[in-house]
């Protein structure tokens, strides 16, 4: 009969059920992935086993007196014959006891609440691109350059800013003997433009009118396009924001790699625990804490990637209602069969049983924009106001410069 240390987790249950064969009367019942695990190790090692738990029911950190806390605690004191983890690989926890060979190979994602839909008022900006931009004012300073240097040869030609005007979309004058207009008009007639100014003036307008037309066709869905916003794809990100605290696995190996960072973002991270925006949970707490303080917005949640997917994957199954999304360390077991876990690995049966949580891709993938059948309204047009507005003013600016330059050359 062996002592196994456990501890829960998002996709496991923990729960004392009564036993008149035990000790007390009582046994710990322990399911879930790392339950299965110890049976498959219990059927190909023949040993049988009971769970027990932790004092602080944490995974066990070591502090600097050299004591650990957490199931590692009880494995390195031999109050255990070995305990369940899954446990992150460390120089220090490898120092204390013996691992397994590696099961799990991932990231360490951040999880926070979506906040609800937001109204992009600068969408309408979307498309024009910097290649598109580069390319549109490239073109129309090659076709004004071309015309300009094929005129200039040509007595009694002014400036031509035909392409200009076209490219805004305003009106060209035309200068022939019934109309008296102003003089320098783009288009004059007769005989004032030769056939290649026609032919290079007109492929440029038929330009103007893919792109023109092209654009006023996405504008309107543009507008009435709404977003989902995911600012925090870094720690660099919370850290920036003010109002967002951590909240990091207690007692665990990224708590100490944090108080053991000397530099960098992680020392950052570490630092601020002194200003209240940084916390340490057990994976007991953790389900209440994304459900009350992630799901509010002014918290974030830092773990390795199955323990979030498994929360947001139970959190969706209970209220049909995804708010997150997120990236796992290395994880290893502590026990001696190295054969019994390799096989369970390259099987892919370890794989199949973390995975097997209700939902749990169901919010890999959260959407980024939504489409919404509404009329618009002010919330999704100020930015074009705005931008009205200023060339306007800048129109404006220019007007009163010349008048200016025309007043000061009057008074010479």
């Amino acid at each position: 009969m062996l002592t196994v240390a456990a501890e829960f987790m998002p996709h496991h249950t923990l729960e004392w059920i009564d036993d008149p064969l035990a000790m007390d009367g009582r046994r710990l019942h322990f399911t879930g992935a790392m339950a299965k695990i110890i049976e498959y190790l219990s059927l190909g090692v023949n040993f049988t086993y009971r769970y027990v738990l932790s004092s602080d029911r944490t995974f066990g950190t070591k502090f600097h007196d050299g004591s650990w806390t957490g199931m590692m605690g009880m494995v390195v004191r031999e109050e255990v014959h070995f305990a369940a983890g899954p446990f992150m690989l460390s120089p220090e926890r490898a120092a204390a006891g013996d691992y397994t060979v590696a099961v799990w190979n991932g990231d360490v994602r951040i999880v926070s609440g979506l906040g609800g839909l937001k109204i992009d008022p600068w969408s309408f900006l979307l498309p024009l691109t910097p290649f598109v931009l580069a390319g549109g004012l490239t073109t129309l300073l090659g076709v004004t350059v071309v015309m300009q240097v094929l005129s200039s040869c040509l007595p009694g030609k002014a400036l031509c800013f035909s392409p200009v005007r076209v490219l805004l979309q305003q009106e060209a004058a035309v200068h022939d003997e019934n109309y008296c207009l102003p003089h320098g008009a783009d288009v004059e007639w007769p005989g004032q433009w030769w056939w290649w100014e026609r032919l290079v003036l007109g492929l440029w307008m038929l330009t103007t009118l893919v792109l023109t037309k092209s654009y006023a066709g996405n504008l309107m869905s543009l507008l009435a396009v709404r977003y989902v916003p995911q600012p925090f794809q870094t720690p660099r990100d919370v850290l920036d924001d003010p109002h967002i605290t951590m909240i990091w696995q207690k007692y665990s190996k990224n708590e100490h790699f944090l108080r053991t960072a000397e530099s960098g973002v992680f020392r950052e991270v570490a630092e601020l625990e002194e200003k209240g925006r940084l916390k340490f949970l057990t994976q007991a707490q953790f389900p209440e804490s994304l459900d009350t303080l992630v799901r509010a917005g002014h918290h974030v949640l830092i773990d390795i990637e199955n323990a979030i997917r498994s929360l947001v994957a139970l959190d969706f199954s209970s209220k049909v209602n995804t708010d997150t999304m997120l990236r796992p360390d290395n994880e290893a077991e502590r026990f001696s069969s190295d054969n019994q876990v390799m096989s369970l690995t390259e099987s892919g049966l370890l794989k199949y049983w973390a995975q097997d949580v209700p939902n749990f891709t169901r919010c890999n993938n959260v959407p980024k924009t939504v489409a919404f059948s509404t009329t618009l309204s002010f919330s999704n047009l100020w930015g074009v106001f705005v931008l009205l507005a200023g060339g306007l003013t800048a129109g404006l600016v220019v007007w009163c410069l010349e008048l200016l330059t025309r007043l000061t050359k009057k008074s010479y």
